[in-house]
């Protein structure tokens, strides 16, 4: 849905880009595996496994 979103170009632009979201996590984050570490947005607010598997779904992964 965030890759439709931003490709319709219905999304305001900043200096002719698109918004980007930044979702820190790691494979076990993303699996929502017991144990895990949390996973944040860039603010450094937590998000749950679930959400970031759905930016996931639409968005793209870049492995850091």
């Amino acid at each position: 849905m965030t890759y439709h979103a931003l490709e319709a170009g219905t999304m305001p632009r900043r200096n002719g880009a698109r918004p980007h979201i930044n979702v820190n996590t790691t494979i076990e984050g993303m699996k929502g595996e017991l144990g895990a570490a949390a996973s944040e947005l860039q603010p450094g607010m937590p998000v749950s496994s679930k959400t970031v598997q759905r930016l996931a779904c639409d968005g793209t992964l870049a492995r850091i």
